[in-house]
């Protein structure tokens, strides 16, 4: 079993993310995240963004984890002018159970392994359908790709 910290729980209005969105195939395209952020970070900054945190929403994955949409996105404050090739997704009010992931991003699917396979079946928790994400403030490197970084997992109550 992966060592994750404990979580703690954040009850979260709704908020707005404009930022890019892709369909991934994992294993045919390995580097194709990586890419989209580098594609995403031209945009920035934004006119609207209500904060500097940019974020990496799993907006649907299939079971197996080998596709997903993702999108590459940064909180703004509504439905304000964004640049074409960015589109905008609003996330319901949810309750949260959030861990920090601290060290490299290459080590995020690890730790998020760990919050489904072994956290999640053992904490008593259900996992709402809606996107999950992680989170980059202040304590992330994008530049070496290092530091903390917020795994936000939705919970039914």
């Amino acid at each position: 079993m992966s060592t994750i910290q404990p979580a703690r729980f954040v009850d979260r209005d709704a908020f707005f993310l404009a930022g890019l969105q892709r369909a991934h195939f994992h294993a045919s395209a390995p580097d194709s995240i990586p890419a989209q952020w580098q594609d995403f970070v031209l945009h920035l900054p934004l006119e609207n963004e209500a904060a500097h945190a940019t974020y990496g929403v799993i907006i649907k994955a299939d079971d197996a984890g080998d596709t997903l949409d993702y999108m590459t996105g940064i909180e703004v404050t509504g439905k304000g002018p964004l640049p074409a090739e960015l589109g905008l997704l609003e996330l319901a009010p949810a309750r949260y159970a959030v861990f920090l992931h601290n060290g490299s991003v290459a080590g995020v699917p690890t730790t998020m392994q760990a919050i489904f396979t072994d956290w999640l079946p053992q904490s008593g928790s259900v996992r709402a359908e809606r996107p999950f994400f992680e989170r980059y403030g202040d304590r992330f490197n994008p530049e070496t790709g290092e530091g903390e970084i917020e795994l936000w997992i939705p919970i039914k109550d």
